[in-house]
């Protein structure tokens, strides 16, 4: 079986490929830079120059590939590049090119919250994209993880290197994280497997946590103290405010935004319960468990 992965460069898309890779699938990856192809092609991988962006690169990318993981998605939107034209359009532009090329199953990877009215433009680009798959007449598996958390990932890494923890409305949202491991086992144990087959899966990890919990463990698993600091949802959306510009103007800089401010609005919580029925197979994580897999401790 060949499986060509979009996002292949990102943190999850990396671990899905080498997961694949490591259980003797020929993996190609879909990328824009030269530099990211060689070092992939030296890696023992096949690869693909193209975007999803760019509808003509994707037909000769999908040469002989039999399934494609979906893996591309933005959090920010630097000058230039937008929810829709990333995760809408270019979703849209690998379902045609798919039909095209026979391409038999897409995988994609979305996130708990996606919903037709949801109120960021993050989550409904997301929808639209995972309509135009089920629209497609492909088959099909949607995965819907909790935030993904792992060895590089760029969320709990991100605040266990800050000085003092701030902790949006106290830290009260509630999550169900995902261990980037699972997630590429879940995609594993779905390929041509007919209980996977046209299914919409909510992916979250088997631990249920607030945002406050999350980090309280992480900083144990890790054996840190850190100031946490609670800090009111009033002045969360001034920070998005202030900081939203920052992704067209210096990237680096756009430490929270807008769309990110309305996500924490609400709890990133499923079911799992199909998941776990479809795939009896699969063992997750508990987020501490995960956690120490890759977390040093000092």
């Amino acid at each position: 079986m060949r499986v060509l992965i979009t996002g292949g460069t990102g943190f999850i898309g990396k671990v899905i490929a080498e997961d694949l890779k490591r259980n003797g699938l020929t993996v190609r990856i879909l990328a824009r830079s030269q530099t990211a192809l060689e070092r992939l092609q030296s890696k023992g991988f096949e690869v693909a120059r193209g975007d999803v962006t760019d509808p003509g690169s994707l037909g000769p990318a999908l040469q002989g590939v039999d399934v494609v993981v979906h893996c591309v998605g933005i959090i920010l939107e630097p000058k230039g590049i937008t929810f829709e034209s990333v995760v809408q359009r270019g979703t849209e532009n690998l379902v045609a090119a798919c039909k095209n090329s026979g391409v038999r199953q897409i995988l994609y990877i979305s996130a708990l919250g996606v919903r037709a009215n949801a109120m960021s433009r993050y989550h409904k680009t997301k929808w639209a994209a995972e309509e135009s798959i089920r629209n497609s007449r492909l088959t099909y598996t949607i995965f819907r993880p909790s935030t993904v958390y792992g060895a590089g990932d760029q969320f709990l890494n991100f605040f266990m290197k800050l000085p003092a923890i701030p902790l949006p409305g106290g830290g009260k949202v509630r999550f169900q994280p995902t261990f980037v491991e699972d997630l590429a086992e879940m995609v594993r144990l779905s390929l041509d497997n007919p209980e996977a087959l046209n299914q919409t899966f909510d992916a979250g990890g088997p631990t249920t946590l607030s945002y406050k919990e999350m980090m309280q463990t992480a900083l144990g698993v890790a054996g840190k103290k850190k100031l946490m600091a609670p800090v009111p949802m009033p002045m969360m959306k001034l920070i998005a405010a202030f900081h939203d510009p920052f992704q067209r103007i210096y990237l680096p800089l756009a430490l929270f935004t807008k769309d990110q401010y309305l996500m924490l609005q609400e709890d990133s919580v499923g079911d799992t319960g199909p998941l776990l029925k479809a795939l009896p197979e699969l063992k997750m994580h508990g987020f501490e468990d995960g956690l120490r897999t890759y977390l040093p401790k000092k």
